[in-house]
């Protein structure tokens, strides 16, 4: 992220926690994940502009679990994006859906393409 935050990128992160929908966990648990995680990037050089994160189980048909491009489409609204020009990195089928139906160019890390591969990618193209 430190990458990515020197090239002027901001990053977002958007995630499905069905584990709070099933009941294994709370929405304060998640908010404390999330508090180290900032914390660990922040101490690493690196930021974390927004999060982004769906409550809710698997199968309760809401707009914001991915592949349903609900959440994205609520940083494009909060942050001012332009999604065309907004590459979201996933690692998991449901992230390239979510992408493909926000209108968003995609990268899915994998055994292959690691993260900081796929961001120095970026970082060169920008």
């Amino acid at each position: 992220m430190v990458l990515l935050k020197a090239a002027g990128f901001r990053v977002v992160v958007v995630s499905n926690q069905a584990g709070i929908g099933r009941g294994a966990m709370t929405d304060a648990d998640v908010q404390r994940i999330h508090e180290r995680m900032r914390t660990e990037v922040e101490r690493a050089g690196g930021h974390i502009d927004a999060i982004y994160y769906c409550p809710h189980d698997w199968n309760e048909g809401c707009e914001c679990r991915k592949p349903a491009p609900g959440l994205l489409f609520r940083a494009q609204k909060d942050l001012s994006l332009d999604l065309t020009r907004t590459p979201f990195i996933g690692d998991d089928e449901r992230d390239g859906k979510a992408a493909d139906m926000a209108g968003c160019p995609s990268a899915l890390v994998s055994a292959e393409v690691s993260l900081i591969d796929i961001a120095r990618r970026l970082v060169v193209s920008a």
